[in-house]
């Protein structure tokens, strides 16, 4: 399976340097009516989403057919809409959006009932621990073990308790199942289960895709390969949804406005020009805003594809597709192709392998990315932001980066108390990827616990804390590594080097899911004591 992803790698850059012009790594690098959707099992999901001047291609989204039940287009009648639409503006600060805080009150007030009552004490509202849940990167094997994880979560009452959710690349998918089918992370397993035995393109028809490509070009969308490729995973992932091309992120404010599901944050990465000394730039995307966080630049959720100048809404474009945003955060083969091409050696050709990288050679293109994402720059123009002189951003995977979305999750401003992260990242060994973290929060002034990596690899669960500094959030590691008491013979990570846990393998039998699945499942199970410990030490610590 590896091999076949990297061919395919091999023949769209093969394409994309003959035939296209090369996306450079230069440094161009008041909310929706959302969605209902509550469901009996098994039921042909349908999300109805009420008409709205907003959104006008929401008009008629609830019918039968996925031929008809996509994006309707252009027409008069939507452009007459398209004209009432409300100018949208930057948001600067780190402060929360109104609409984040009005969740965080509704939010805390139900995580306190269900934590008072499964730690069986009374706590204060005041008192009430800011929770956030993370997931790693690393294709459908975090998607699965953050599921089994969630699900585990669910069993012992902990995700009435979370006030965040978030992911980088692989584990935005297992959110975004759980927030499609949900309100509950089970309510996804049978469907992903399903149809992770599948390939991505099965019985997957392109005609709403392009539809939805040609609109964008209205509006200087430039949706491109990623943007395929996020229609591909939501093809797959959602495929019980008619309406799954149609769907936007800002649909899902509904599901938490009342505080009852945690609020997700899906992360990408602005990549640097690799001749200068800039750092890759955090994106996080929720259903209330989506933001450069180190610019301090936010946008309403329901203006994300617009284009911005001076702080101001240029157009009226239709948001960005859900599918789309997922398949930004998932981008791992936007790498510069000097990279690809190391990867390439072994598994394409001799003859082929040395026309691209002649081609890379001659054209002085090491340094370009892969198809990335092309994204509207909504700080263009914009006092004191990194690219306020470039009208597009290269969005990419945050797995480049950091392959957890702490930088969201710690954000000045949302005051996170605990930190529970499932790291199924390709490589375990020390918590690297935990490392990359607080060598973050140290270099942005964000508090961050003591971490002890001597032990780190062998421990099933490790749990940190500053014990001189109560305003230091509680970390809760649990990396997806062998569990003897689960398995005497499966082990993730020889899995992940040599069978079917490969980053690269989008196709999984019912044997491999459940195996994979289960593990995280039984490991949360099993640890459960050692995370209420942590739960009832942030509330005493508050």
């Amino acid at each position: 399976m590896q091999f076949l992803f990297l061919r395919c790698i091999a023949l769209v850059l093969l394409t994309r340097l003959v035939f296209q012009p090369l996306v450079s790594i230069e440094p161009f690098a008041t909310h929706r009516t959302p969605v209902s959707a509550s469901f009996a099992p098994g039921e042909k999901r349908s999300i109805s989403i009420r008409p709205s001047i907003k959104n006008p291609s929401c008009l008629s989204l609830s019918r039968d057919s996925v031929h008809q039940n996509d994006l309707n287009p252009k027409c008069f009648l939507t452009s007459i809409f398209d004209f009432f639409k409300p100018k949208a503006y930057v948001r600067v600060g780190q402060s929360l959006c109104t609409d984040e805080e009005a969740f965080v009150n509704e939010r805390l007030t139900y995580a306190n009932t269900a934590l008072s009552s499964l730690l069986g004490m009374q706590i204060p509202l005041a008192q009430t621990p800011r929770i956030a849940i993370c997931g790693s990167g690393g294709g459908f094997r975090s998607m699965i073990s953050l599921l089994g994880a969630l699900t585990a979560f669910d069993t012992i009452g902990l995700t009435d308790t979370f006030l965040y959710s978030a992911g980088v690349s692989g584990s935005t998918w297992s959110l975004g199942a759980w927030y499609m089918y949900g309100p509950k992370p089970s309510d996804a397993v049978a469907a992903v289960r399903n149809q992770a035995t599948y390939q991505l393109w099965d019985g997957f028809d392109p005609a709403p895709v392009i539809d939805r490509s040609l609109e964008g070009l209205i509006y200087q969308q430039k949706i491109g390969v990623v943007g395929m490729y996020g229609a591909l995973l939501g093809n797959r992932l959602f495929n019980q949804f008619p309406n799954r091309y149609s769907v936007v992120l800002s649909d899902f404010a509904s599901k938490i406005s009342e505080g009852l599901m945690p609020m997700p944050i899906f992360t990408a990465v602005i990549p640097p020009d690799p001749s200068t000394t800039l750092p890759y730039l955090w994106c996080e995307m929720t259903p209330f805003e989506v933001g450069i966080i180190e610019d301090s630049a936010f946008i309403p959720t329901t203006a994300f594809g617009r284009q911005f100048a001076s702080g101001v809404s240029q157009n009226k474009a239709t948001e960005y597709s859900f599918d789309y945003g997922l398949g930004i955060c998932g981008s791992a083969f936007a790498a510069p192709l000097t990279e690809v091409l190391q990867n390439l050696i072994s598994v394409v050709p001799q003859e082929v392998y040395q026309v691209i990288d002649d081609i890379v050679i001659q054209t002085n293109s090491g340094n370009t990315l892969l198809c990335p994402a092309q994204i509207n720059n909504f700080t263009y123009q914009l006092s004191n932001a990194t690219y306020a002189s470039q009208q597009m951003l290269n969005w990419v995977d945050a797995g480049f980066d950091i392959n957890l979305p702490i930088p969201a999750v710690l954000r000045p401003g949302r005051l996170v108390d605990v930190v529970i992260i499932v790291d199924a990242s390709g490589d375990t060994l020390n918590a690297p990827e935990l490392s990359r973290s607080q060598q973050y929060a140290l270099q942005h002034g964000i508090k961050f616990p003591p971490i002890d990596y001597s032990n780190i690899t062998n421990n099933l669960i490790s749990v940190f804390q500053d014990p001189n500094d109560m305003t230091v959030p509680i970390v809760v590691y649990i990396p997806v590594i062998k569990n003897p008491s689960y398995s005497d013979t499966f082990d993730p990570i020889v899995c992940t080097q040599t069978a079917f846990c490969e980053t690269e393998n989008f196709q999984y039998t019912n044997a491999q899911f459940d195996e994979l699945f289960g593990l995280t499942n039984f490991t949360v199970n099993q640890e459960a004591g050692t995370i209420l410990q942590a739960l009832k030490d942030a509330v005493l610590r508050k």
